[in-house]
């Protein structure tokens, strides 16, 4: 990504936030299947570093080491040294499901 682009969608991002000192929430990261990763509001990829299974659940942590320590908005996004967030395996379906029962309720009924 272009130097001028990620700037534009860092000041774009820090607008959205009205100036405040908050931390981005995790509905503000996109998800993106292909390729498999979550993508920060200031453009930057996170990419798939671990995996662990809880509970019959598997879940992916992805992170961005780089653009997490040299990120222009970083202190918007992480008090650490690097953000991580954490993805149900199945998290893609979950959304469809979801999107169909807000769509249609009355499935449940």
């Amino acid at each position: 990504m272009r130097v001028s682009r990620r700037f534009a969608l860092c000041r774009a991002a820090a607008a959205r936030l009205g100036g405040c000192r908050r931390l981005f929430q995790r509905d503000e990261v996109r998800y993106e299947p292909t390729p498999d990763c979550d993508v920060c509001p200031t453009g930057e990829r996170l990419t798939p570093y671990s995996r662990s299974n809880k509970d019959e659940h598997v879940s992916i942590r992805y992170t961005n080491v780089r653009a997490c320590k040299t990120g222009a908005l970083r202190s918007h996004c992480t008090s650490g040294a690097r953000r991580t967030i954490d993805r149900r395996e199945n998290k893609a379906a979950l959304d469809r499901m979801a999107e169909r029962l807000a769509a249609e309720p009355e499935i449940l009924a």
